[in-house]
This record gives structure tokens, sequence and C-alpha cells, in this order.
């Protein structure tokens, strides 16, 4: 039997979550943050979406090309509270 592939399956972790606040905290809209980091805009999505694993490397520069430090996403990782930016969230 074949197995699902790991895109189409959710995963949504505090990672996940994480990424998506910095991001839109910022107002950089998913092709930007693809545009910045050399990946496509899909690759952002299935990021947020829980629906792709990433690499240490590749949070590091998700993380500062959002202008914030590993120390801050640390932070959030430990507890502190993420702000709501939206009704969605």
């Amino acid at each position: 039997m074949k197995q699902p592939k790991r895109s189409a399956q959710k995963r949504i972790t505090t990672t996940s979550k994480i990424l998506r606040f910095m991001r839109m905290s910022r107002r950089i809209p998913m092709r930007e943050a693809g545009a910045r980091n050399g990946i496509s805009y899909s690759s952002i999505n299935h990021y947020e979406q829980g629906r792709m694993d990433i690499s240490p490397d590749r949070l590091q520069q998700l993380v500062e090309s959002y202008g914030y430090t590993m120390q801050d996403f640390d932070e959030y990782k430990a507890g502190k509270p993420l702000p709501v930016l939206s009704i969605k969230d």
C-alpha cells in the first residue's frame, strides 16, 4: 500500500505557528517571504501549515529574514504567548 505524501498531512506545530506569526507580524506576503529566501511561496505555506519539515538552517534563515532573531524564536518556543494578529488565528 502506498504511503500518503508528507505534504498531504497537516501537523501544525509550535514552530509552524511561530513562523506564521513572525511573517504576518511584519506584514510580509508569502510570495515575498519565498523570494527573500530563494524558495517558492508554496514552501512557505507548507512550513506554516505543518505539511513540510524544516531544517534548522532554513528555520534560522526564515526567522532572520522576517527581522527576528533565533533568541526571539526560542522565547516563543519556550512559551512566550504569541499575540493574536487576526480573527483566523
